[in-house]
């Protein structure tokens, strides 16, 4: 049992069960009608005061706080809490064990924890948590009663002075009380006598208690009630849980049984099916093997890398129908700007040039188709001696030869600039004769560096020593000058969006295959802007118009490319002398457009 939640010493409890035992008859029936249930096997009113007593002194154990019936009792029989009463919360808690010494330490501690005060049950719980379980002996108390006395002088004085004032009669009284030879009741002489009004409020009084008992009698049914139905909704609560814990077993060992089912019908049925499949595959299974035995696979293997290298071969350099088709469109443009040069009385310039680029290409397509090579037609007189050098040159040595030769000639001005643009044409067709005959297109080829005037070679060479590499494109000029390889895609006879989309998508497979290399399209547009086809191909248009065109963008990144990187081999696309010649300034390698064909072509 507990009190204020803290548990009560069994030393008190044993103190309140001798308590108890000396009840009474009124005592035993107000607990009793308090508690009907220890009552239980007699008839109202006729329960055995020794049985009663001994169900209440075993009830006290069972209670979880101290009932108020049960306190009353034990206040009233105690002498020490009719003391406490009268005393204020200070000097019980100053005084309380110089009390326990005067009157026995367990019944002032006990008496303690009956008081109504916090404080002065939270001081007995203290007092009764350092007591050692001796009580005082009789020299003790009285020492301790003396000490007491002399602390309450100024109080016993008052009340004695308060009993001096009091009338004669209750003097005299008070005497022979003490003395024990008047009961404690007065004498009906000396009561007041009863008024009518004071005889119906003790009749009002009567009613209101058998009221109350009523009341009470009916609350413990109900509070017994409600327990009763509590314990018994409790005990459906843990009952369910048991069944909700046994349907979750249950239901466990069910999966675990239909697991096992499903694997043991699965073992059955493949089981059966090897039994009656296996005699009809085994004859089917022997002849495949005897089929795989017998074949050539080392042959049709070396058939398939044959005609995988054949197919490889094609794209890389084109079928003898495509060259021999683009051979006779050739020819024949060829015969039409020369008959457009007879026929006019003033033929252009660009004619001449263009007729001299077409025999180039025609003396290259021959060159590939095993045919005799025609000797391309002389530009002028200052010339001849080149184109014949060009037209016989069978080596990428002698053609950077020519190259360097060619740009000396340029830097003298020994040229004309139609001269010079034949010229570079020619040297473009050459190269990509060369080139193709060498297969330098292809795998990676054994690279002299005598060759480095060459740009694409340059190029090859350091991309097969895994250096990294720079290739700037001038966008539209590459698009005009591969008029043979773009003008599907022209729109009205000019290069449009279409035929952008065509160069990004070539030079895109370019970067695909040589990582290495790090490319940068440049296009004239009227808005700046630049996007990724790749992680190494960058497209970039250079807006505006007049001063700020492609060109003069794709020089400036030449120059922030010399400050920056100025060991990184970098290379420029172009056939406009101006931006070669510039872009040579910067320590870039000028490329003929020609020369990129053979990479995207």
């Amino acid at each position: 049992m507990k009190i204020d939640s803290i548990l009560v010493p069994t030393n008190v409890l044993d103190l309140w069960k001798t308590a108890l035992s000396s009840l009474d008859t009124v005592g035993i029936k107000e607990i009793l009608q308090a508690y009907p249930h220890l009552g239980a096997g007699f008839r109202p009113g006729h329960v055995n005061p020794a049985i009663a007593t001994t169900r209440i002194k075993a009830a006290l154990l069972t209670f979880p706080e101290l009932p108020k019936e049960y306190r009353a009792f034990l206040q009233s029989a105690s002498s020490v809490a009719s003391v406490l009463e009268y005393l204020a919360d200070a000097v019980v808690v100053r005084d309380a064990a110089m009390l326990g010494q005067c009157f026995g330490m367990a019944e002032t501690f006990s008496a303690m924890l009956l008081d109504e005060r916090l404080t002065v049950r939270t001081q007995g719980f203290a007092l009764l948590a350092d007591w050692d379980g001796t009580e005082p002996d009789s020299a003790q108390r009285s020492i301790s009663a003396l000490a007491l006395g002399a602390k309450w002088t100024v109080f016993v004085d008052k009340i004695n002075s308060l009993r001096l004032q009091s009338p004669p009669e209750l003097k005299a009284l008070d005497s022979a009380v003490a003395a024990g030879l008047l009961p404690s009741i007065l004498p009906l002489s000396l009561r007041s006598e009863r008024t009518p009004q004071d005889g119906r409020q003790l009749l009002e009084l009567r009613e209101k208690r058998k009221e109350v008992r009523l009341l009470q009698r009916a609350l413990q049914a109900s509070s017994f009630e409600r327990d009763s139905a509590l314990s018994a909704k409790l005990a459906e609560c843990r009952a369910g849980d048991k069944s909700a814990a046994l349907a979750k077993d249950l239901a466990l060992q069910l999966s675990q049984l239909q697991g096992q089912f499903d694997a043991n019908v699965n073992e059955q049925v493949n089981a059966r099916l090897s039994h009656r499949l296996l005699p009809w595959l085994r004859p089917a299974e022997t002849f495949a093997s005897a089929v795989a035995q017998s074949a050539d696979t080392n042959l049709l293997g070396r058939a398939d890398l044959l005609l995988k290298k054949q197919a490889d071969t094609d794209r890389l350099f084109g079928l003898r129908s495509q060259l021999q088709d683009e051979l006779i469109r050739s020819e024949a443009m060829r015969e039409k700007l020369k008959a457009a040069q007879l026929d006019s009385l003033h033929p252009l310039a660009e004619l001449e040039v263009l007729s001299g680029e077409l025999a180039m290409r025609i003396t290259a397509i021959k060159s590939l188709l095993g045919l005799t090579p025609v000797m391309p037609v002389a530009i002028s007189s200052a010339v001849d001696q080149f184109v014949l050098r060009l037209s016989t040159s069978i080596s990428l040595d002698e053609i950077a030869n020519l190259r360097q030769a060619l740009q000396a000639s340029e830097s003298a001005g020994l040229l004309l600039d139609h001269e010079l643009h034949s010229a570079y044409a020619m040297m473009g067709a050459a190269t990509s004769r060369v080139y193709a005959q060498s297969s330098l297109a292809g795998d990676k080829p054994q690279l002299n560096p005598a060759l480095k005037g060459l740009p694409l070679y340059a190029l090859e060479e350091a991309l097969a020593h895994d250096l990294p590499c720079t290739l700037v494109v001038d966008g539209h000029n590459v698009l005009h000058k591969l008029g043979w390889l773009f003008r599907s895609d022209y729109e009205q006879g000019f290069p449009g969006k279409r035929a952008r989309q065509a160069l990004v998508q070539r030079l895109q497979t370019l970067s695909l295959q040589r990582s290495g290399l790090m490319i940068h399209l440049w296009f004239d547009g009227p808005q700046q802007g630049e996007s990724c086809a790749s992680e190494n191909l960058q497209i970039h248009f250079s807006g505006g118009c007049g001063e700020n065109r492609a060109d003069k963008q794709i020089v400036a990144y030449l120059h922030h490319l010399q400050l920056s990187q100025p060991t990184l081999l970098r290379a420029v696309v172009t056939d406009d002398r101006d931006e070669a010649g510039q872009a040579l300034v910067t320590g870039a390698l000028a490329m003929a457009v020609q020369e990129l064909a053979l990479w995207i072509a």
